[in-house]
């Protein structure tokens, strides 16, 4: 029993903890705190570069839209300006991941289902709801997964010339 005390007693540990190490031990246990919480704020960044960017790309893939002549020539020239975009935005996304879908209002249809009728409310003063979707792949791993944006806009493809404005025939009489 004696042994065991002197042994207790000559430890060392003691003078380690009088010596200050204890702040030590302490950064040593904060640290990987810390490291979370800077890790959550440089994710919090780049969440708002990447939505930031995706408003940009559906905002002018939509105003290419709106100002063709139908639905099908708008919806071409929107997918196509969405794809050379995103690949110029400088973000890390899986391949194949993206798309645009053109909603035009007033119709409860997805646009694969649209039919003529529904095709002929693509006309100046409709709204259109443009949304782009890709699955991003950022260096942070809480940031990770499909990010979309959406824009609706009014369609501003030129009027009929065929004289069917109403306030040009009120002033005409």
């Amino acid at each position: 029993m004696r042994k065991i005390r002197d042994l207790l007693r000559k430890r060392k540990p003691k003078k380690f903890f009088k010596k200050g190490a204890g702040e030590a031990m302490g950064f040593i246990i904060a640290s990987p705190v810390l490291i979370m919480v800077f890790a959550l704020l440089v994710s919090i960044i780049q969440v708002g570069m990447i939505d930031e960017r995706l408003e940009y790309i559906a905002y002018s893939a939509c105003r290419k839209a709106v100002t063709a002549k139908n639905y099908k020539t708008g919806a071409k020239t929107a997918e196509k300006y969405m794809e050379s975009e995103i690949g110029k935005a400088g973000l890390k996304y899986e391949e194949g991941s993206e798309s645009i879908t053109l909603y035009i209002t007033g119709t409860a249809k997805k646009p694969e289902d649209y039919t003529k009728k529904d095709l002929q409310k693509w006309k100046k003063g409709a709204y259109v709801q443009c949304t782009v979707r890709v699955s991003v792949t950022p260096p942070m791993v809480f940031v990770n997964g499909k990010r979309s944006s959406t824009v609706v806009m009014m369609i501003e493809n030129p009027a009929a010339e065929s004289g069917t404005t109403p306030w040009f025939d009120f002033y005409r009489k």
